[in-house]
Order: structure tokens, then C-alpha cells, then sequence
């Protein structure tokens, strides 16, 4: 199934179209700074926080734009109780089609915020759902979003498509679907408040002490593997060398001289003198993140003997 997300369309609600510029000419004396962050602009995670939050849609014209919101909703079900027919698909589109061209509108007369309700969040969940379940294809979805729908052009468009078999949906449609005698699925919409707000973000000190104690398990679980089988040995190798690599990377703040550290260190020490570990095979992280083990005396020869 080759779908791609009609985030690529339409951005939260708001059509996206991009203009090519070309620049010639560029002097070169021009210099470049570096832009400074913007303290009224929020992070990723404010605005993710953020979107759970509706307003109220209670200006002038309120009446008429939920209308506009409903009818998308109304036909979607229609389309969904017949999507075989093509004036439903056809008034669905056309819906689709309104909406999108009223919301433009209200962008670029910097009315935005008329349409940030709980329906206008959903128009998202309709438009993706009628093109994942094959009422309508990608193509026709798009077009009805980007069009300023000139009269009977969807109903041609409609008609075309069906006749070229233009479509970018490779599963059976829902026509073909519903005609083999398959129920089709009914509309799911979440109101935005159903959707669980996102875990507030680490500091960058949970941040770190989390790396430190995923290293450090990583290192005891390895070390915990038979060195002298060849699963064990490879696992314990592994996780060794992401420990030494994680300490001597992250030295900046990684604690001097830390007890679970010298833990570590101990038992990887004790490893090389009994023979279990060579030094030819010691990541070479070791050396970096811990010369006083990597400098260790071994027992030469093989690595396992008779009786372990």
C-alpha cells in the first residue's frame, strides 16, 4: 500500500502551497550571523502541548463555518453508507473542497483562529480515514483540497479518475470492498481532548543521569554473559564497549572516580587476569574512557580453559 500522509497537503488544517524563488546576483560582501532563538516562539514540545487545546468558534459568521465543518462530516458518513456512487463521492469531495477554500480564506485575512474547534480538528481525522479505508484516493483528496472548485469540476474529476483508473490506493476500494460483502468501517473521531497530553520534557540532567544508568546496566548485564561461549562472548564484548564508549564520549559529565563505575572497572579487571578477557579483544574504548584497566596484566594463551 503506497499512501502518503495528507500532512503533506494540508498542515494542521492550513493548506500549504510553495513558491520557488530564485536569487541571483549575490553581493560578496554579504555576511552571515548566526540567528538567535526567538523567546516568543514556542519549542516543539510547547506546541505539542498545545494541541490538545480547542476554542470556541463564537464570532460573526460562527453559524455558516460550522455548517461548512459539518457537511464534510455529514457526506464522509454518506460516502461511507454508499461508496459506490459517485454523486456521494463527488458531494463528499465537494465538502472537502469548501471547507479547505473557506479556511484560505480566513488565513490570509489573518482569521486563523475561527478555526482552531474541535471540528476543525477532526476534518483531519475525516480526510485521512475516507483515503486509508479507499473511499476516496489520494489524488481526488488532494485535488479537492487545492481547488477552488470551478463549477462541475469535481464531478469531471470524479469521472476521469474512475476512467483512467487513476489512483495511488493498491488495495481494493471500498466499492470493491463493500461489493465482495465486506462491512466497511464506520468514522472514528477523537475529540482533541481525548488525546493524552505529551510527558513534559526531560531537563538535560535527567537527561544524563538517565544515559548513565542505561550505560552502567548495560555494562553489569554484559558482565553477567559467559565469556567462554561464543553468544556470551559476543554479548559481553557488546555491551562493554557501548559502556567505555558512552563514558569516554560523554566525559564532560561523566563522574570522576564514581563507585559504580570502579565496580565495573573491578570486574572487567578481574576478567582480564584470570584469562577470560584478552587484551587483543578489549574494545578500544577501554583504553580511552579507562587506561588503568586496559593496562592490566592477562593470563596468555587461550581465553577459556579446561573447566573454566
Amino acid at each position: 500500500m503506497k499512501l502518503i500522509t495528507l500532512g503533506a497537503l494540508v498542515f494542521g488544517g492550513t493548506l500549504i502551497v510553495a513558491t520557488p524563488v530564485a536569487v541571483f546576483g549575490l553581493p560578496s560582501t554579504v555576511t552571515f550571523s548566526p540567528l538567535k532563538p526567538n523567546p516568543d516562539i514556542p519549542t516543539f514540545a510547547e506546541a505539542v502541548a498545545a494541541s490538545n487545546d480547542v476554542q470556541a468558534d463564537e464570532g460573526e459568521g460562527a453559524a455558516g463555518r460550522n455548517e461548512i465543518r459539518r457537511a464534510v462530516i455529514q457526506r464522509a458518513r454518506a460516502l461511507r453508507a454508499a461508496p459506490c456512487n459517485a454523486g456521494a463521492k463527488t458531494a463528499y469531495l465537494a465538502a472537502v473542497s469548501a471547507y479547505s477554500v473557506a479556511k484560505m480564506e480566513a488565513v490570509r485575512a489573518g482569521e486563523e483562529d475561527q478555526w482552531q474547534t474541535a471540528l476543525d480538528d477532526q476534518f483531519g481525522q475525516v480526510t485521512d480515514q475516507q483515503v486509508m479505508d479507499g473511499f476516496v484516493t489520494m489524488r481526488e483528496s488532494g485535488q479537492a483540497m487545492m481547488a477552488g472548485a470551478r463549477q462541475g469540476w469535481l464531478g469531471r474529476m470524479v469521472r476521469n479518475n474512475d476512467e483512467a483508473g487513476a489512483s495511488d490506493w493498491d488495495e481494493p476500494s471500498a466499492c470493491e470492498r463493500q461489493q465482495a460483502g465486506e462491512v466497511l468501517p464506520p468514522l472514528k473521531l477523537e475529540h482533541p481532548h481525548a488525546r493524552p497530553r505529551p510527558a513534559p520534557v526531560s531537563s538535560e540532567r535527567e537527561n544524563q543521569a538517565t544515559l548513565l544508568r542505561v550505560a552502567r546496566e548495560a555494562a553489569n548485564n554484559a558482565l553477567d554473559k559467559d565469556p567462554c561461549s561464543a553468544d556470551g562472548r559476543r554479548a559481553m564484548l557488546s555491551g562493554l564497549s557501548y559502556y567505555y564508549e558512552m563514558r569516554h564520549s560523554r566525559r564532560s559529565f561523566w563522574p570522576k572516580d564514581a563507585g559504580p563505575d570502579r565496580y565495573i572497572d573491578g570486574r572487567v579487571t578481574s576478567l582480564i587476569r584470570r584469562g577470560k578477557l584478552q587484551h587483543s579483544e578489549l574494545p578500544r574504548w577501554v583504553a580511552l574512557a579507562a587506561p588503568g584497566v586496559a593496562a592490566t596484566s592477562g593470563v596468555a594463551g587461550p581465553v577459556c580453559r579446561d573447566g573454566r
